[in-house]
C-alpha cells in the first residue's frame, strides 16, 4: 500500500546491531602521502580480499619520476607497484577490465602507449604483473593499423587466457573487411576464436571460469545446421564451434546472457522463438541448455505463457518485460524476474522473482538484486511490506533462503517515501558472499546508534546483525561511502569515501579503506563508542503471542531509564539516533505497545500496537501517526510494553 508524503513512520521495532567494524584501514596510500587535489581511486580485490588493486596520480612510493596514472597494490601494509607508465603519449587514466582471482594480474583497456611496441593512438589492451606491462591486443598480422580499437572482454581465473575484441586483421585466417572478432591471447600467442569472415560483428557473450569454454554471438552462419539470418549463439570449446541455440526461426536470441555456469556446460539465454513444446507464446522466455539438453525456465504451475508478459527482449515493446538476474555456479539454479504470476503463491500484480531448478520453480517476493554462488539465498528490493517487521512503506531489502523472508533494513523515520531501491533512505543492494551469509548494502537510513550522520554508509546483515562498516570519525563531515569490492566469503571488504575514516587519513581526496566485517552472530565492541547490542535472524512468518502451548515465556525488560521523545515535524528525532525505549525479549514474541495520554491526571482511551519481534535487544520507535490513522497528541503518555509479563514506563512527549 503507497502513502503520499508527510506521513510520518509508525511505531516500529529496530534490534540493535553495533557502532562499527572495528578493523579499519586505509589502503590508497604508501610511504609518501599524495596531496589532497591527487586522484585515488581502487579497481578491485583479490578472491581472497588480501590483495588490494588501485590508481594512482602521485608518486606514493618517492621512487621520483614523473607522477602518472599509475597502478599499486596493498598487500597487508605494504604497498607496491604493478604498472608503471613507460610508453610514450599522453597518459590517461586506465580502466582496469580485469584481474587473476590473486590479483597478481591486472587486465586494462588504455589509450596511452603503455608499452614501446604499441606505436597507433588506438585503444589497445595491456596487462600488468609484478611491475612489467605487456600489450595484449597484438598478433602475428598486426597489432597497431590505425582506425582500430581493441577491448578486453574476458579472462581465465588464473589470468593465463585473456580475450578481447577488435576489428582489425590480427591472424591470417581473418579476411573479413573491418568487423569485429574475438581473440584469445594465450602464452605470447593469439588465435581468433570467432571463426566466421563475414561482415557480421562477433561478440563474447559468456565464459566459463577457466576461458575454455567461450559463448559467442554473431549473425554469421558458422555452422552447417544455422540455416538462418538471425543472431545466434554459439559455444566454443576444444578448436570446436558447436551452434547454442537450436532454433531456426525469424528471432534473434538476446545479446544479452543470462548466465553460464563455472565449468560453462550449462548456459541461460532469452529469446522470442518457441524452442521447447511447453512454450505456446509468442514472448521472450528464458532457456537453459545444458549437455545439449534444453529447458524452457520461465514456466511454472500456472503455465507462463500469457502474451502480455516477457523474460528477456521482445519485438513487442508493450509489453512487460522481466530478465534473468543470475546462475548459480553450478547451473542448477536459475534466478530471473516476471511480472507473469508463475505459481499460485504469488498473487499480487507487480514483478517478482523466481528460482527455477530441475526440480521445480519457487516465488520469491521482490526484485531480485544478487544470489548466493549456489542460487539457494536471494537479495531482493520492495516497497511492499513482505514481512511482519515492515512497518513503513519504503522499499527495503529481504533475504529469502529455504522460503523463509527476511527483512534486512530498518523503518526509516523520514516524511518523503522513496520508491527505487538504492536512492535516499532506500538501501541499494551491493553483494553476496559465495554462501549468503553475508550481505553487503548501502543506505542513507540510520540502523544503528553509531550512525550519526545522514550519508550513505555502507552496511554489513550476517546472521540478523546489522553493522555499519564506514562509520564517521569528523563530527559534521558530510561525505558519502560506497562498497567497492571484497573477499568471495565476505571477510573482507573495500569501501571508499571522501570523508577520512582513519586517522592517517589527513586529506580529503577519495581515498579506500580495507574492513574487516564480524562474522554472524559476532558483535565488535568499539571503544568509546556505545555498547553494542545483539540481534537474531528476523523471523518473517506469522504466530501468535508468545507464551503459548508449551513453549517457554516470552520476558520483555526495559534496558536502562527512557529519554523524553520530542516530536518533530511529525516524527521524532529519537527514532533516528536509536535513543529510544529500549527493551529486550528472551524469545520471539508478539509485543503489544499500550499507548494511554493522561489528561488531567486521567488517562484517555489507549491506543494498542501489535509488533512481531525476534529474540534480543530491540527499541522502539515512535512516530505522531499510528497504523489506524490516527495521530499522537502532544502530552504525557503512559507507555507499556508488554509480551507475557510487563515493564511501564512513563515518558514525556514535548
Amino acid at each position: 500500500m503507497k502513502r503520499g508524503l508527510g506521513l510520518a513512520v509508525t511505531a516500529a521495532l529496530c534490534a540493535p546491531a553495533t557502532a562499527a567494524a572495528q578493523d579499519l584501514s586505509r589502503v590508497t596510500r604508501g610511504p609518501v602521502d599524495a596531496p589532497a587535489e591527487a586522484f585515488t581511486e581502487m579497481a578491485l580485490s583479490s578472491a581472497d580480499g588480501r590483495r588490494a588493486v588501485f590508481v594512482s596520480s602521485e608518486d606514493i612510493l618517492g621512487e621520483g619520476g614523473t607522477p602518472g596514472f599509475n597502478f599499486y597494490d596493498r598487500v597487508g601494509d605494504v604497498t607496491t607497484r604493478l604498472a608503471t607508465f613507460g610508453g610514450t603519449g599522453q597518459r590517461y587514466h586506465s580502466p582496469v577490465f580485469g584481474a587473476s582471482a590473486d590479483a597478481s594480474l591486472v587486465v586494462f583497456d588504455s589509450f596511452g602507449q603503455w608499452t614501446a611496441d604499441d606505436t597507433d593512438a588506438q585503444e589497445d589492451v595491456f596487462a600488468a604483473r609484478n611491475g612489467v606491462v605487456t600489450r595484449v591486443s597484438q598478433g602475428p598480422s598486426g597489432g597497431n593499423e590505425i582506425d582500430f580499437d581493441a577491448r578486453a572482454v574476458g579472462m581465465s581465473g588464473d589470468g593465463s587466457r585473456i580475450l578481447f575484441e577488435s576489428g582489425e586483421h590480427l591472424t591470417p585466417d581473418d579476411t573479413d573487411h573491418r568487423t569485429t572478432d574475438v581473440f584469445l591471447r594465450e602464452n605470447g600467442i593469439t588465435t581468433r576464436v570467432s571463426t566466421g569472415n563475414g561482415q557480421w560483428d562477433a561478440e563474447l557473450r559468456g565464459q566459463s571460469a577457466d576461458a575454455s569454454v567461450l559463448v559467442i554471438g554473431t549473425g554469421e552462419r558458422l555452422t552447417v545446421d544455422d540455416t538462418d539470418d538471425w543472431y545466434d549463439l554459439y559455444v566454443r570449446a576444444g578448436g570446436t564451434t558447436t551452434k547454442l541455440s537450436p532454433g531456426n526461426g525469424e528471432h534473434n536470441v538476446s545479446r544479452w546472457l543470462g548466465g553460464v555456469s563455472l565449468d560453462g556446460r550449462t548456459v541461460v539465454f532469452t529469446t522470442p522463438e518457441q524452442l521447447t513444446p511447453d512454450d505456446t507464446d509468442q514472448r521472450s522466455d528464458a532457456y537453459r541448455v545444458s549437455d545439449g539438453a534444453i529447458a524452457r525456465v520461465s514456466t511454472g504451475p500456472l503455465g507462463g505463457n500469457d502474451n502480455g508478459f516477457a523474460v528477456g527482449e521482445d519485438p513487442d515493446s508493450g509489453v512487460h518485460r522481466g530478465h534473468v538476474q543470475r546462475v548459480s555456479d553450478d547451473g542448477r539454479r536459475v534466478v530471473f524476474w516476471t511480472w507473469e504470476r508463475l505459481t499460485a503463491a504469488d498473487t499480487n500484480d507487480v514483478p517478482d522473482t523466481y528460482v527455477w531448478s530441475p526440480s521445480g520453480i519457487e516465488w520469491v517476493p521482490g526484485l531480485p538484486g544478487g544470489a548466493s554462488a549456489d542460487g539457494s539465498t536471494v537479495v531482493t528490493g520492495s516497497h511492499s511490506r513482505l514481512t511482519a517487521d515492515d512497518l513503513d512503506d519504503r522499499s527495503d531489502l529481504f533475504v529469502t533462503r529455504d522460503g523463509v523472508t527476511r527483512k534486512l533494513t530498518g523503518d526509516a523515520p523520514v516524511d518523503t517515501p522513496c520508491w527505487s531501491i538504492g536512492s535516499e533512505y532506500c538501501a541499494g543492494f551491493r553483494a553476496i558472499s559465495e554462501d549468503g551469509s553475508r550481505i553487503f548494502f548501502e543506505t542513507e537510513e540510520q540502523l544503528v546508534a553509531a550512525d550519526t550522520d545522514d550519508d550513505h554508509d555502507v552496511y554489513q546483515w550476517a546472521g540478523g546483525a546489522i553493522t555499519l562498516l564506514t562509520p564517521s570519525r569528523v563530527a559534521g563531515a558530510d561525505e558519502d561511502a560506497t562498497f567497492v569490492d571484497g573477499a568471495l566469503d565476505g571477510s573482507i571488504v573495500y569501501v571508499e569515501s571522501e570523508e577520512p575514516l582513519t586517522a592517517d587519513d589527513t586529506n580529503t581526496r577519495l581515498d579506500a579503506y580495507r574492513v574487516h566485517p564480524p562474522p554472524a552472530g559476532e558483535v565488535p565492541r568499539v571503544a568509546g563508542g556505545p555498547s553494542p547490542g545483539t540481534a537474531a535472524p528476523a523471523d518473517a512468518g506469522g504466530g501468535g503471542a508468545a507464551g503459548t502451548g508449551s513453549q517457554p515465556a516470552a520476558v520483555v525488560r526495559l534496558l536502562g531509564a527512557p529519554r523524553a521523545l520530542s516530536l518533530v515535524r511529525g516524527r521524532t528525532r529519537l527514532a533516528r539516533s536509536g535513543r529510544g525505549l529500549r527493551f529486550s525479549l528472551s524469545r520471539r514474541a508478539l509485543v503489544l505497545v499500550t499507548l494511554e495520554r493522561i489528561v488531567r491526571g486521567r488517562r484517555a482511551r489507549a491506543a494498542v500496537l501489535r509488533l512481531r519481534a525476534p529474540a534480543g535487544r530491540h527499541v522502539l520507535r515512535l512516530g505522531r501517526r499510528l497504523p489506524d490513522g490516527r495521530r499522537l497528541r502532544p502530552g504525557r503518555y503512559r507507555i507499556t510494553l508488554a509480551a507475557t509479563n510487563a515493564d511501564h514506563v512513563t515518558v514525556r512527549l514535548r
